[in-house]
């Protein structure tokens, strides 16, 4: 358990319909919030690698923060500290994505 607190907010995507930009994320614990005008595309929460490859986080170490951009999403994570981004696949208009850090 990282048991971190961190109060600041994160913009994973705004208005977008493409994977979000890298952000760095101080690690702890977070809610996640997913906004999307579509639910034809796939979005998958990505940490950086030290290698520079991006991979598919997984939430508990169990499954992974995957979904389909549904019009609505919340989750309750906690991250460890690095590169993070939102990424899409298919069809998604008007992405939007925070974590919101829990303090």
């Amino acid at each position: 358990m990282i048991n971190r607190c961190d109060d600041a907010t994160y913009e994973l995507a705004n208005d977008i319909a493409m994977s979000g930009p890298p952000v760095f994320v101080r690690g702890g614990e977070y809610t996640l919030f997913i906004e999307s005008k579509s639910n034809n595309g796939t979005l998958s929460l990505q940490q950086q690698s030290p290698s520079g490859a991006w991979i598919n986080c997984q939430a508990y170490g169990l499954q992974y923060v995957k979904t389909t951009a549904y019009a609505a999403c919340i989750l309750g994570l906690e991250l460890l500290p690095g590169i993070y981004r939102l990424k899409a696949d298919g069809l998604v208009l008007n992405l939007k994505a925070y974590l919101v850090g829990a303090s």
